[in-house]
């Protein structure tokens, strides 16, 4: 008894000193970081300097380039592991191409090299982009290449206008992809890349595309 009495007595004292302790450093005013709300304009990049670094990337986007026709793999190269099945990384390999070939599309240039790797990711996009699925109720990674597919067709839809079957198959997906993104809206509006929630689906959210 009496050696509980000790430690019940200790408690006691232990918490005492630690509120003495929390009331004393609410009492000392600690030293507020000093906020900068007007900070100055970024340093200006040479012009020269940037269209370096921008043919270095495209440089790397030809070199890189899968012989599929797409970029990237589902090897994990750093980062942080995540929840993905097949169906997640096919979405994934499908949306970085869709950026990839956007980026070849604005600032590659017309060499040989970037003309053929476009050709290459457009061969790749319009066969896998109708074959992209959510992994299962819980990961709709999906919607990312939907909607970067939708973009890259877009652009892509731009070059060789004199080629009208060309024009029309890929007005035919942009339609097909734009069903799809709809339909996984959120009941709440907006999109998603993990849920728990219901999405919205059927004839009420079927929109024309002109």
């Amino acid at each position: 008894m009496r050696a509980v009495r000790q430690i019940l007595a200790s408690t006691v004292m232990v918490a005492l000193s630690l509120a003495g302790f929390a009331s004393a450093a609410e009492e000392i005013p600690m030293p507020r970081a000093a906020v900068n709300l007007h900070p100055k304009p970024p340093t200006p990049v040479p012009p020269e300097k940037l269209e370096s670094a921008i043919r270095l990337g495209v440089e790397y986007l030809v070199a890189d380039q899968n012989k599929d026709g797409s970029w990237g793999t589902p090897s994990l190269k750093g980062g942080v592991p995540i929840i993905a099945g097949i169906g997640s990384h096919h979405a994934f390999g499908v949306a970085v191409t869709s950026l990839d070939v956007m980026g070849l599309i604005e600032v590659g240039g017309d060499s040989p090299e970037v003309k053929k790797a476009i050709e290459r990711a457009e061969a790749f996009l319009m066969k896998e982009l109708p074959r992209v699925k959510r992994d299962d109720s819980m990961l709709i990674y999906n919607v990312w290449a939907h909607a970067y597919g939708i973009q890259a067709l877009v652009k892509l839809h731009g070059l060789n206008p004199e080629d009208k079957d060309r024009k029309k198959r890929i007005e035919d997906q942009i339609r097909i992809q734009f069903e799809k993104l709809a339909k996984y809206e959120s009941a709440e509006g907006g999109w998603a890349t993990t849920t728990s929630m219901p999405v919205r689906s059927g004839p009420h959210r079927t929109r024309r595309v002109s």
